[in-house]
């Protein structure tokens, strides 16, 4: 797969209150497709699928949530909320011509879904979910919000160890609990992962998961949401195990499930081209 076929300009916008990073493919086409990442991760996450589809005419915008990637930090408290707030923002900031296709993934997904059903956002015939935050966390993501030791054993970021091996075992992380299998994935994503990961948000790695897969357990209602949904899942995901769909179709007026077998929870770097063929069957009919 060929890295940065497209022509990315990166720049700072402010997004409801939040200073962040913004990757963009500028076009003149009437059709934007905005890209939120998940939980720890970046922007950049979306490139290879920005690749695989930089034929389309349409504006192309991936943004760093806040907390991560080079956004401001959250402000103290409640995180969840924050992100529902920074997703909506960035919905009303991007429907600003035209036709918008957001486009969330993990955690991005629950704050574009939440978002999409908070009072002023745009009124979208689409949208589409990557594995979205679960409604029920997994075993061990539990055990991690009952047992802080227990977190920093798992994650083995606890103890005097230097910034590099920090590093490896954040990425070690990242390879085991996301992705089913890593040698589809081009190495640039492991870089781009670990490239934003300043020693503050490593020592604050698990405590921001704990504090967040608590708030995700919450009751949620997405009753205002009328726009079509399509939900993309893994069945081999880790971090939000796919029998989380059913809840989420449950909530939803409107939804699409599709599943892709032997994948874990990044199913836009695993499957790239099954997830493109997705978004080119929602914008064919809009064309």
């Amino acid at each position: 797969m060929l890295r940065d076929m497209l022509s990315l300009t990166e720049s700072r916008c402010v997004i409801g209150g939040y200073s962040t990073r913004v990757l963009e493919r500028a076009h003149d086409a009437d059709t934007t497709l905005l890209f939120i990442h998940g939980w720890a991760d970046s922007a950049d996450t979306f490139r290879p699928l920005m690749d695989e589809l930089a034929d389309l005419p349409a504006r192309f915008v991936a943004v760093d949530l806040p907390h991560f990637g080079g956004a401001d930090d959250l402000a103290p408290g409640p995180q969840l909320p924050q992100y529902v707030n920074f997703a909506n923002a960035a919905l009303r900031t991007y429907a600003d011509r035209g036709r918008l296709l957001p486009i969330g993934q993990s955690l991005g997904g629950r704050a574009l879904l939440m978002g999409l059903n908070a009072p002023g956002a745009p009124k979208l015939d689409h949208c589409m979910v990557i594995g979205p935050a679960p409604l029920e966390p997994p075993t061990w993501q539990k055990m991690l919000v009952r047992n802080a030791s227990v977190a920093t054993s798992a994650s083995k970021l606890g103890g005097p160890v230097d910034r590099e091996t920090q590093l490896q075992e954040l990425l070690k992380s990242f390879k085991r609990t996301c992705f089913a299998n890593c040698d589809q994935v081009p190495e640039s994503v492991w870089r781009d992962y670990l490239s934003h990961y300043t020693d503050l948000r490593i020592a604050r790695h698990m405590d921001s998961l704990r504090s967040l897969a608590a708030e995700f357990q919450q009751p949620l209602d997405l009753s205002s949401l009328q726009c079509e949904v399509d939900i993309v899942w893994g069945d081999l995901d880790r971090m939000a195990p796919v029998a989380g769909a059913e809840r989420y179709q449950l909530a939803l007026t409107r939804s699409r499930l599709t599943i892709f077998a032997g994948c874990g929870h990044h199913a836009h770097l695993e499957r790239v081209k099954e997830t493109a063929a997705l978004i080119r069957s929602l914008l064919s009919p809009l064309a």
